[in-house]
C-alpha cells in the first residue's frame, strides 16, 4: 500500500487531537467549597480567615486553593491532598523584597 501525503496527514492530525485532549484532562476544574474536604476547608479557614476571591480547584488528586489577602490583594496558592492534608502554600511577593 502507497503512502500518500494525506494518509500521513491525516494521522498528525489525530495525534495532535489525541495529544490536546489529554492534556486538558490535567487541567484544574472548579469546584464548589462543599466539594472540598473538611480538614483541608477547615485548616484554610483557621489559618487565612480574612481571604478574598477564594476559588477552589481539584488538580488531579490535589486541591488548590487560589485567594488574596490584605490592602493591595496579595496572591496566594495552598495545596491539599485528597485526605485534606496541607502540603504547600505560595505567596506572591514583589521583586524588590527578593534576596
Amino acid at each position: 500500500m502507497k503512502n500518500n501525503g494525506r494518509t500521513s496527514r491525516a494521522y498528525l492530525c489525530v495525534g495532535i487531537g489525541v495529544l490536546m485532549a489529554g492534556a486538558g484532562q490535567l487541567q484544574a476544574q472548579e469546584i464548589p467549597v462543599s466539594q472540598v474536604p473538611a480538614a483541608a476547608l477547615e485548616h484554610f479557614q483557621r489559618t487565612w480567615p480574612a481571604a478574598l476571591d477564594v476559588e477552589w480547584e481539584l488538580k488531579g488528586t490535589q486541591y488548590q486553593v487560589e485567594f488574596e489577602t490584605g490592602l493591595y490583594g496579595v496572591d496566594h496558592e495552598v495545596w491539599y491532598d485528597a485526605a485534606g492534608k496541607f502540603l504547600k502554600h505560595e505567596e506572591e511577593i514583589a521583586e524588590q523584597e527578593l534576596p
